[in-house]
C-alpha cells in the first residue's frame, strides 16, 4: 500500500482518479464548474495537476461532510 508521503507532490487527473475512485470525467467536470472537486492548476494549458495536500484536504473535507444523513438511517 502506498503511503501519503509516497504519492507524487503534484498529481495528474489519472492519479487522483486512481487514488480516490472518482472517474477522470467527473474530476474534469468539477474543474469545468470550478467547484466540487479538489483544487487543481494548469502547469501548462494541457497539463493539469493537483497538489497532494489539496487532494488530501478535499478527501478529509468530504469525509467530514458525511453522506447526507445515510449514517443515521436505520
Amino acid at each position: 500500500m502506498t503511503t501519503i508521503e509516497e504519492l507524487p507532490l503534484y498529481m495528474t487527473t489519472k492519479q487522483v482518479s486512481e487514488l480516490t475512485g472518482v472517474p477522470e470525467g467527473t474530476l474534469k467536470f468539477y474543474r469545468s464548474r470550478q467547484s466540487g472537486g479538489p483544487r487543481s492548476f494548469a502547469l501548462t494549458p494541457r497539463s493539469i495537476r493537483y497538489a497532494r495536500e489539496d487532494v488530501m484536504a478535499w478527501i478529509e473535507d468530504r469525509h467530514a461532510q458525511g453522506v447526507g444523513g445515510i449514517e443515521g438511517a436505520a
